[in-house]
């Protein structure tokens, strides 16, 4: 089994609401992640991700509403539509927790070519977790949540 710890990052960009992210790119979030990934130890790296879209609070309370809203940054438009130039990123083993929408609806996007789902349909070695909660688990459903991650990276 392998043993968690958690290792909470704050992306470029995202340190406050007012921060200067109009020259942030994707590149610099990945060398962030990549930064701190290269820092852990070896023998725990698995080569998993989870990945999220949509904004949704509609399943959350009013307290998981106000908790959320003090945490939000708005993202760096550049790293959102910047790209990724190495392809290699398609191999990379990734789990998807699907949140907002249950994993069959994404399948579908994926096959009618949905803009939205053009970069996840290339993926060629993905897992699809269904958890239904909107888009914040992490508020509303953390236990299941963090069930989930420990699953994806120790399948055992």
């Amino acid at each position: 089994m392998i043993w968690s710890r958690t290792h909470p990052l704050t992306l470029p960009g995202m340190n406050a609401k007012d921060a200067d992210r109009s020259e942030v790119t994707l590149r610099d979030h990945v060398d962030a992640v990549v930064e701190v990934v290269d820092s852990l130890d070896p023998v725990n790296r698995t080569g998993r991700s989870s990945t999220r879209k949509c904004w949704s609070t509609s399943t959350m309370s009013a307290a998981q509403r106000c908790a959320s809203a003090r945490s939000r940054r708005p993202s760096a438009s550049r790293a959102t539509r910047s790209g990724y130039p190495d392809d290699r990123r398609y191999d990379v083993p990734a789990t998807v927790i699907a949140c907002e929408f249950p994993s069959a609806m994404l399948r579908q996007w994926m096959e009618e070519g949905h803009p939205g789902a053009q970069e996840l349909a290339k993926l060629r070695d993905v897992e699809y977790v269904d958890l239904p909660s909107g888009h914040w688990p992490q508020f509303t459903r953390p236990e299941e949540l963090g069930r989930a991650i420990l699953a994806s990276v120790d399948p055992a």
